[in-house]
């Protein structure tokens, strides 16, 4: 993409460069804009390092021409504000606002087809609120959490009226999912109730019941496991099966 912006002191370029990858997040991209005047040299900014930071895979920005300048923004995500940046031939780039992540108001998971849960599990408002309650409660970090339920390759399944869902921190090529850690969420359809799993990390993929008997005891429920309907656990189980 590219945004052109002229005046009679400057005529500035922003535009964004894919150096690689496959593209499922916005890890190759960077965004820079170059600024050029009869005065003084270029103006070189690699707004990538400068508001994104490196490593961000989720760096995802649109660029627009506004009356006096051109605008960058990221969007929030639920692990992380948005920010609008603003660039000016005069003031150069600055932060002139942040955005919160927040879900879809009114959003809730019964009733909906197994085929209507969203990818992005974090736009429902009763998801969303019921992963914050559970990682405060497991003592697990909430962005961490978020982001890797953000995708899954695996599509949602149902079992007696419990459904399951899978995590996937870093999707890759051929419906593979990188990263360490990968929770697990169970919603019953009958209770209105969610249930969440947060395995260790680096645990190798898997049915829950071929894991190590260190490893099992290593999961984090919540509620605690005695308190799980066996239909979610089963559920559950078949969940770290699927997982790729």
């Amino acid at each position: 993409m590219e945004v052109r912006y002229i005046d009679p002191s400057v005529d500035a370029l922003a535009f964004a460069v894919n150096h690689g990858g496959n593209g499922i997040h916005c890890e190759p991209y960077e965004y820079f804009l170059i600024a050029v005047r009869r005065t003084r040299p270029p103006e070189i900014i690699n707004v990538s390092k400068e508001v994104i930071g490196p490593g961000d895979r989720d760096g995802c920005m649109s660029i627009r021409r506004v009356g006096d300048g051109i605008e960058f923004k990221k969007p929030a995500r639920p692990w992380a504000d948005g920010r609008l940046y603003k660039w000016t031939p005069t003031g150069g780039l600055v932060d002139v606002a942040i955005s919160p992540w927040m879900p879809q108001p009114g959003t809730t998971l019964k009733g909906l087809p197994l085929n209507a849960y969203p990818t992005n599990k974090l736009d429902n408002e009763q998801f969303y609120n019921a992963l914050r309650a559970a990682t405060n409660t497991g003592n697990v970090a909430f962005g961490e959490a978020a982001e890797a339920f953000s995708w899954s390759w695996s599509d949602p399944f149902e079992a007696d009226g419990f459904v399951a869902m899978n995590s996937c921190p870093f999707p890759g090529r051929g419906d593979r999912c990188f990263g360490k850690f990968k929770p697990h969420a169970v919603y019953d359809r009958v209770t209105d109730k969610l249930y969440f799993a947060f395995p260790p990390r680096d645990i190798t993929p898997g049915c829950l019941s071929d894991l190590p008997e260190e490893t099992q005891r290593a999961v984090k429920y919540v509620p605690p496991r005695q308190r799980w309907p066996e239909g979610a656990f089963l559920a559950l189980e078949e969940s770290f099966c699927r997982t790729l």
